[in-house]
């Protein structure tokens, strides 16, 4: 069950910019509840309410419900707008909530455990690139935050970094070796009595020699250390697969996790507003 947050709020008779700005005057910030198919309803809220929810983040996942003269109307904060000076807070839209209706909203996502994570300690970075998850749930099955535990995160596999070195010196090795055996077997040509081996001239082809196979390496390894290319996985059976790259995405959850619960996990994934959850025999 979701957790509501309950708010206060005040109707509005008009509609109109004219109402808008006797609002603010009046010390208050106007806003509008839409959606569920329903008449609009013109309220006005205590700018100390607007500035707790906003400092307290995650506001547009947050539920609300909305006390207008005694009557409830459960709604999302979809948008605020900002006075362009002041920078505070002079209208607000809410998106009124209808039983059974799906919607779509974007979860906070709250890392935990950073201090002890194993990988973390030996110098790894970790690189946030998204810090919410859109999903598409009914509202009481909409979850406050997802948690991203790191207390098991490890850096678990960096062969690679040698497998790269070690490319590269045989690249090195392989250059200058090569134009060595040039100049003195295949082909050896004394130009005014200057040596065979003129290591200055060697080095433009031993460092795109180098660079070659390091880079070709790095390529490769990653492709294999990832699994890649990958003709075949069990999840491939799913019949809606086909359709993973056209209208959606596919979440694989491996049955391998210490953590893993069969119940659970499904229980979670059907809460998330997925399509169609099923258990992929290995």
């Amino acid at each position: 069950m979701a957790n509501f947050v309950s708010i206060e709020a005040e109707a509005r008779e008009r509609a109109g910019k004219g109402a808008a700005r006797a609002s603010r005057r009046a010390g208050m910030v106007p806003a509008v509840i839409y959606g569920a198919k329903q008449t609009p309803t013109l309220i006005q809220l205590d700018p100390r309410i607007i500035v707790r929810e906003l400092t307290r983040g995650g506001w547009k996942s947050r539920l609300y419900e909305i006390n207008v003269a005694g009557t409830p109307a459960r709604a999302l904060m979809r948008e605020v707008q900002f006075h362009p000076v002041s920078d505070k807070a002079i209208h607000v839209d809410f998106q009124r909530l209808a039983a059974g209706e799906r919607i779509r909203v974007a979860v906070t996502v709250q890392f935990q455990n950073e201090a002890t994570s194993p990988g973390l300690k030996k110098g790894g970075v970790l690189n946030v690139v998204r810090h919410t998850v859109e999903v598409l749930a009914d509202p009481e099955q909409v979850p406050d935050f997802f948690q991203a535990d790191l207390a098991a995160l490890d850096i678990n596999d960096n062969r690679i970094s040698l497998f790269v070195l070690l490319a590269g010196i045989c690249g090195a090795t392989f250059g200058f070796g090569f134009l060595s055996w040039v100049n003195t077997v295949s082909y050896p040509l004394n130009v005014g009595g200057r040596p065979m081996i003129s290591t200055p001239m060697f080095i433009p082809i031993t460092f795109e020699c180098t660079i070659l196979a390091a880079g070709l390496t790095s390529a490769i390894g990653m492709i294999l250390l990832n699994g890649l290319p990958m003709p075949y996985h069990p999840v491939f059976n799913v019949p809606r697969f086909v359709r993973a790259s056209q209208d959606g995405f596919f979440l694989c959850i491996e049955a391998t996790d210490p953590k893993f619960d069969r119940t659970r996990t499904a229980e979670f994934m059907d809460g998330l507003g997925a399509y169609e959850v099923s258990e992929v025999a290995n």
